[in-house]
């Protein structure tokens, strides 16, 4: 089973909107200072105890320079999501992910929750937003967590995910950009826009992949890139 969102249907609590408020979100402007958070922060069972290590990484960022031809026309990347405090240009949370056409994936990802409280949650709530904003159809979240049902994730059997994947991997959305005037980047106006659903409060805690990714996060991507049958 996978946990998946349309981006359009992500809840945000009340708590979570007034978080936001001094933060703003880019995308692929700290690609080695967000894979360092993670793998300091966010771990399996005992600290240091990541899988997202060096070689993963270096990988994920090769795909890059794979022929178009097998990233489907480029529709296929890696990305970092990165939160800041705008205030002191700080980093306080983030997260690696990768596109497929219309679909997004959350690999892994961190929060600096003792010093900014919630800051996983505002991270998350304003990528999703922004998701939304650039017709992504399909945000997959892995594997089931609370936070990611409350944030408005839904279980799926790999079969559908499967389905969904096939259906969505050649329509176009994006691509993943960073916001471009500091107005779209603001984490407070992402939230105060109007979007149905009960919100979520709870943060992403320290020591669980944000992700469902694990080692089997690239298979994953070739996955959505081959739709092996279900």
């Amino acid at each position: 089973h996978r946990c998946v969102l349309n981006p359009q249907d992500v809840h945000i609590g009340k708590k979570v909107r007034r978080r936001a408020k001094g933060f703003h979100l880019t995308v692929d402007k700290a690609w080695s200072a967000v894979v360092s958070n993670i793998q300091q922060l966010t771990w399996t069972s005992t600290k240091g105890d990541c899988w997202l290590y060096d070689q993963l990484t270096d990988a994920y960022q090769a795909v890059a320079s794979v022929g178009e031809k097998w990233r489907r026309g480029g529709a296929i990347a890696f990305h970092s999501v990165e939160l800041w405090h705008s205030a002191s240009g700080e980093l306080v949370a983030g997260e690696i992910g990768y596109t497929c056409g219309s679909v997004y994936s959350s690999c892994t990802g961190f929060a600096m929750k003792e010093k900014h409280p919630g800051a996983g949650s505002v991270q998350l709530a304003a990528l999703g937003r922004w998701l939304a904003r650039l017709g992504f159809e399909l945000w997959d979240l892995g594997m089931e967590l609370d936070y990611k049902l409350e944030l408005g994730g839904q279980m799926v059997p790999r079969s559908e995910w499967a389905r969904r994947i096939r259906d969505l991997r050649s329509h176009v959305a994006g691509p993943l950009l960073s916001p471009g005037l500091p107005s779209d980047a603001s984490a407070q106006v992402l939230l105060g826009e109007e979007v149905s659903g009960r919100g979520s409060d709870r943060p992403p805690e320290s020591g669980v992949p944000i992700g469902g990714g694990g080692p089997d996060a690239p298979v994953a991507a070739v996955q959505q890139a081959l739709a092996v049958p279900a």
